[in-house]
């Protein structure tokens, strides 16, 4: 299958047609990097009406940029930031 051809693929609890790419990540155990991913996580199963808009918000970038990577992350990244900062703070409470 070239690349290039649009796939399916499953992205939180939305199916939506995008390239196929993949990112791979490396992170220390006990790093902050780990945390912070674990709270956003976390905090996201905690807050369902949080990880609803934070879903809702991703569901219209790739309804927009179905083929601009960067836009999807530029157009997330301020809520993500915003998510991120309680997430950490929450997390804190939760170890």
């Amino acid at each position: 299958m070239n690349p290039k051809e649009r796939t399916e693929y499953l992205d939180e609890d939305i199916f939506k047609k995008a390239e196929i790419s993949v990112r791979i990540t490396s992170i220390f155990i006990g790093s902050y990097e780990i945390k912070r991913h674990l709270a956003f996580r976390d905090y996201l199963l905690f807050h369902p009406e949080v990880k609803k808009r934070y879903g809702q918000l991703k569901e219209k970038l790739v309804d927009k940029f179905p083929y601009d990577i960067e836009s999807y992350i530029s157009g997330k990244e301020q809520l993500v930031k915003e998510i991120e900062v309680k997430a950490l703070e929450w997390y804190k409470g939760e170890e």
